[in-house]
């Protein structure tokens, strides 16, 4: 009897190793799974920082370039239009017009459009943004807890990029932020000689 019970124990020990094993084992891909997925999310919201930024960019500079083709135009021309302005009323007459049709025209309406393109642009930039830092601190939070820090030692921390302003990154390395001047010189650079 003694072979018998001696028998079922190792034979109970070996399922119970067997199950433990493989439910560690489920555990452990799971973990690694759960952090394949945070990784590939956070590289793909990556690249839609990207698109968002550079459509931005694009809207901007798109609206920008009304203005500047009559600056190019009129650099085109300037000979022309100089050479003219001594001909006499009737030969310069057709320049003169051409510059008044072409002569740019910074009217509140254009700036009123760019602000119009640009907020709801920036609304989706910060939120693209904002939706890339939570993907990094899901991944922190698999990282650190417990029990799945148990199967995830050695896993490298999810690097991100966030695009800041360069008035915002010195607010945050210095812990100072008094620099508040939309136009003209900041309050630091008033006192300078």
């Amino acid at each position: 009897m003694s072979k018998k019970i001696l028998w079922i124990t190792v034979g109970t020990a070996v399922v119970l190793g067997l199950i433990t094993g493989g439910v560690l084992f489920l555990v452990d891909m799971g973990y690694h799974n759960s952090e394949v997925d945070l990784r590939t999310q956070a590289e793909a919201q990556q690249e839609a920082n990207k698109t968002v930024k550079d459509k931005v960019w694009r809207v901007l500079k798109q609206k920008a370039q009304i203005p500047e083709k009559y600056a190019e135009d009129w650099n085109k021309n300037y000979a022309t239009v100089m050479g003219a302005r001594y001909q006499g009323e009737t030969k310069g007459a057709p320049v003169f017009k051409w510059i008044q049709e072409h002569n740019p025209s910074y009217t509140v309406e254009l700036y009123k459009s760019i602000m119009d393109d640009i907020l709801p642009l920036q609304n989706e930039f910060a939120l693209v943004q904002q939706k890339l830092i939570d993907v990094k601190r899901e991944h922190m939070r698999l990282l650190r807890r417990q029990p799945s820090s148990w199967f995830l030692k050695g896993t490298d921390t999810l690097k991100i990029v966030i695009v800041l302003s360069t008035s915002t990154n010195e607010a945050f390395r210095t812990g100072i932020d008094d620099d508040v001047q939309l136009f003209g010189t900041s309050p630091a650079e008033k006192g300078r000689p």
